[in-house]
C-alpha cells in the first residue's frame, strides 16, 4: 500500500526570509555551479522550461487523498475476557471426568475455585438468569461438586449414582432442562448390569424465590424409573429442590444447590437427543 505523507508547510514568513539567504549564496558561488534549470520538449520540437510543481502548493496537497477514518470496533469489557477464560479452564478440567465423579481432589479444588469466581462475576450479569432467554433449554449435567458446606453428599443422580447404583446402573447420560414457562426436568440414562438400556426421570412445576431474579425452587414428582421401554414404574416419592443460577452465558449455567453443592451444565449436545 502506498503511504501518502503531508508535506510541512512553511509559513509565509518564512519563504521571505529564505528568498535574500538563497539569492546570496548563488551571488557567491562561481560560474557553472549554479542549479541548472531543468527543460522539456514540446510536441512541436522546442524546449521549455520545465514547471516543476511544489509538492507544499495547495494543487499538490488537495491531490492527496486522505485516509479513511478507521471503524471502531466495540471491545469486550474486562470482565467478560475473564469469564470466556474461567470458563475454558472450567470445561477443560472437568472433561473426561464423568460428571466429577473421576476427579483428583487437587482438580476439584481448583474447578471449584473457579466456580466460586465466576459466582462473583455472574452477580453483576445483566438481565437476571430468570429474565434472561439463555436460562431456558436442554442441558447435560457436566460437573457436580458437594461445596466446602459438606464434607459428604450425593452426586447428581441420587443414589442411582452412588457406588451400590453405579455397580448395577452404569451411566450413559445426565441431563436437565429448563422449560419454559415453568418446568425443569432432569433424566439420568443407564445400562442395567451393562446392558439393557433405562433412565430415571424427574418432572417438576419451577417457583422462582425471592426477588434477586436467580433462585427458583423445583417440587419435583416422584421419579419415574424406564427398563428397556417396557418396565415403567413410579419410585420414591415427592421432593423439592432450591436452585441458584450463579453465572449463565452461551455455552454453560453454573448453579448452586441450598446446602452449597455446585453445579456445571452444558447446552445442547447429547442433551438436545435425550
Amino acid at each position: 500500500m502506498l503511504s501518502l505523507r503531508q508535506c510541512r508547510r512553511a509559513t509565509f514568513g518564512a519563504h521571505q526570509e529564505f528568498q535574500p539567504a538563497r539569492a546570496k549564496l548563488y551571488a557567491r558561488l562561481p560560474n557553472g555551479h549554479h542549479r541548472s534549470t531543468p527543460v522539456c520538449s514540446t510536441s512541436s520540437g522546442n524546449t521549455s522550461k520545465a514547471l516543476v510543481a511544489d509538492p507544499c502548493t495547495p494543487a499538490a496537497s488537495s491531490a492527496a487523498v486522505s485516509p479513511a477514518p478507521a471503524e471502531t470496533v466495540p471491545q469486550p469489557s474486562s470482565s467478560a475476557d475473564e469469564a470466556r477464560q474461567l470458563v475454558d479452564q472450567v470445561l477443560k478440567t472437568i472433561e473426561g471426568t464423568d460428571s466429577g465423579l473421576q476427579i483428583s481432589p487437587q482438580a476439584r479444588a481448583h474447578v471449584d475455585a473457579l466456580l466460586e469466581r465466576l459466582e462473583v462475576l455472574g452477580a453483576a450479569q445483566q438481565p437476571r438468569p430468570l429474565d434472561n432467554p439463555l436460562l431456558w433449554g436442554n442441558y447435560n449435567v457436566a460437573y457436580t461438586s458437594v461445596g466446602k458446606s459438606q464434607e459428604h453428599g450425593e452426586p447428581a443422580g441420587g443414589r442411582f449414582r452412588g457406588r451400590i447404583g453405579r455397580a448395577l446402573f452404569r451411566t450413559a447420560g445426565l441431563f436437565q432442562s429448563v422449560l419454559k414457562p415453568d418446568l425443569a426436568t432432569n433424566k439420568v440414562e443407564f445400562r442395567l448390569f451393562g446392558f439393557l438400556p433405562g433412565y430415571v426421570g424427574l418432572r417438576g412445576k419451577v417457583l422462582p424465590q425471592g426477588d434477586t431474579g436467580d433462585t427458583v425452587q423445583v417440587l419435583f414428582e416422584p421419579p419415574m424409573l424406564s427398563i428397556a421401554n417396557r418396565l415403567h414404574l413410579k419410585i420414591g416419592r415427592f421432593s423439592s429442590v432450591v436452585l441458584t443460577t450463579t453465572y449463565l452465558d452461551e455455552r454453560v449455567r453454573l448453579g448452586r444447590g441450598s446446602r452449597g453443592s455446585l453445579f456445571v451444565f452444558t447446552r445442547g449436545g447429547a442433551a438436545d437427543e435425550a
